[in-house]
């Protein structure tokens, strides 16, 4: 025979674990340590600048239209090197969409290329929730305070300043096979 605080209590434990195997997230919610590991170590959100570590340069969106190109430049404060990083709910938690200061477009991975090393990073229109190529996870680099590898959710390659071009403005940005902390050419500083 149940009382009515039994039943208050197997009905409040069977909310919650429905909660937790659907992850559901109300609208509007931010993530948790328990939904995203990144989210308890407080990445800068609006304004941000990501910055490449190898070259000090700047992700910037090379134009205010979908399919524009990310490229590496001198940080110079300018909206198309400012970055909003907004959590994206998904099953897994952890990911996040970096969308561009002067066009409100997100850091996207072509998919015409994504299949292989060398996907061509650029902006493109915010798909949401379910456009995987514009959705990033923040992996904190071991013993560098606010520095971080971009795991593309799609294909779990890290984002990337092309080695070759690295040496000037104009670097290619791309997605690659991820290396760990000694690939310094994968390792962004977010500010």
């Amino acid at each position: 025979m149940f009382t009515s605080r039994t039943r208050t209590a197997v009905i409040t434990g069977t909310l919650t674990l429905t909660a937790a195997l659907l992850g559901a997230a109300p609208a509007g919610a931010t993530p948790t340590a328990a939904q995203d590991p990144v989210a308890a170590q407080a990445v800068p959100t609006v304004g941000v600048s990501v910055v490449n570590t190898y070259n000090n340069r700047c992700l910037t969106a090379m134009g205010t239209f979908s399919g524009a190109s990310a490229q590496l430049w001198d940080c110079t404060g300018e909206a198309r090197q400012k970055w909003t990083v907004n959590w994206v709910y998904t099953p897994l938690g952890g990911y996040y969409e970096l969308r561009n200061s002067a066009s409100g477009l997100c850091l996207d991975a072509d998919d015409n290329t994504i299949g292989s090393n060398g996907t061509r990073a650029q902006v493109w229109e915010c798909l949401g929730t379910g456009q995987k190529n514009q959705h990033w996870r923040f992996e904190p680099a071991t013993n560098q305070a606010d520095v971080y590898r971009l795991r593309s959710r799609y294909n779990g390659r890290c984002l990337d300043g092309e080695y070759q071009q690295l040496g000037g403005n104009g670097g290619r940005v791309q997605l690659w096979d991820c290396y760990g902390d000694g690939q310094v050419n994968q390792l962004w500083k977010v500010a």
